[in-house]
């Protein structure tokens, strides 16, 4: 038999408030992310960059960025990134896009995982000449992959954003694991969160 104060102390220890693993952590966090981007006082800025900095705290990639559309001239251009040397940082945000080639598979084949999720993989020279000083180590671009579970320097992985009718606003990329091995499949499912959530933030908050 077992008494209703040994079950009580049960229960509060199994269902207590602390995270204890990466999932009950991201879904705290993700609570946290959304209060800050619905609250009027969070510059957009100040967003995205909580947005890329959880891409490498919370889910395991060493480059978190995001693109987001212009709605002046309708090109695409990094605003936020956490990871990478100062000057690849630099080179990121003076790059800038149109829809078309976004969309381009010539300019940038992918492999097309979902409606949102893309994976560029480093074999098909996913950037053109002249991006190679973005990435975090240029020195290793062009590097065999050595198994079917690594992640070359030159993969990455993008996960697109959109209003309600369907218009690109922008993506965010994670680059790069520690190891050196493709992200856990949690990992994209988060990252393709991550995307709605600013989806969302920026439509309601900010009427994009």
């Amino acid at each position: 038999m077992v008494s209703i104060e040994e079950f009580t102390e049960f229960v509060k220890k199994k269902y207590n408030s602390i995270p204890t693993s990466r999932n009950e952590r991201m879904i705290r966090h993700s609570h946290k992310l959304l209060t800050i981007g619905l609250d009027p006082h969070t510059t957009l800025d100040s967003f995205l960059n909580e947005i890329a900095m959880t891409i490498c705290r919370h889910l395991g990639f060493m480059v978190g960025s995001i693109a987001l559309i212009d709605p002046k001239d309708g090109k695409f251009r990094y605003v936020a990134t956490v990871g990478l040397r100062k000057e690849a940082e630099e080179a990121l945000k003076k790059m800038e896009y149109s829809l078309e080639v976004a969309n381009d598979l010539q300019k940038y084949p992918r492999i097309i995982l979902s409606k949102t999720v893309l994976y560029y993989p480093g074999e098909l020279h996913p950037f053109m000449p002249g991006e190679e000083i973005m990435f975090r180590r240029p020195s290793e671009i062009g590097k065999e992959r050595q198994s079917l579970d690594s992640m070359r320097e030159d993969d990455w992985i993008g996960c697109r954003f959109f209003n309600r009718e369907g218009k690109l606003l922008g993506w965010i990329d994670g680059d790069n694991t520690p190891d050196g091995k493709l992200p856990e499949r949690e990992s994209i499912f988060w990252l393709e969160f991550l995307a709605d959530l600013v989806g969302i933030v920026l439509v309601e908050r900010f009427h994009y």
